[in-house]
């Protein structure tokens, strides 16, 4: 097997291949009547195949090698590839969390004087006072939680 730089080269050079062959073979599966298309859909349907046996296999060696490889932190690779996928999607999801609550789309269709917007997240550091939404007089309101009804 080549080393895992060489393979990881090797996988994305096909999953391009791959893609093309999908376009091509789009592209080919469909004339007009008495035309015919510029490649054969049976050979390239041929090629299709071939190339996803050729990554299906290199993926396994990949995920092998990947288990049995051991980091400095005693973990091996495959977990630490693990993490880094979980860590994007929750960075991710927390950065569409962040522009929906900065975005303001919605004002476009109210004036702030119709629409009071308090931001929620239960990681604020925790107190023992209710979280309140100040009222422009100063004074301040109970805030709403849709789980829990009004606090006070």
């Amino acid at each position: 097997m080549p080393n895992v730089g060489e393979a990881l080269n090797r996988r994305a050079d096909l999953q391009k291949r791959i893609a093309q062959l999908g376009e091509r073979l789009r592209a080919n599966v469909l004339v007009q009547e008495g035309d015919q298309p510029a490649e054969s859909p049976e050979e390239l349907l041929t090629e299709l195949g071939t190339a996803c046996d050729e990554l299906e296999s290199l993926i396994a060696t990949i995920n092998r090698t990947n288990a049995a490889s051991r980091l400095s932190s005693g973990g091996t690779v495959t977990e630490a590839l693990a993490r880094r996928d979980v860590l994007a999607i929750r960075t991710s999801a927390i950065r569409s969390a962040i522009k929906e609550a900065t975005d303001r789309g919605l004002f476009g269709r109210y004036s702030r004087s119709e629409i009071r917007m308090c931001g929620r997240s239960k990681s604020r550091p925790s107190n023992d006072r209710p979280t309140r939404c100040p009222r422009r007089d100063g004074n301040s309101r109970p805030s709403f939680n849709s789980t829990t009804g009004p606090r006070n």
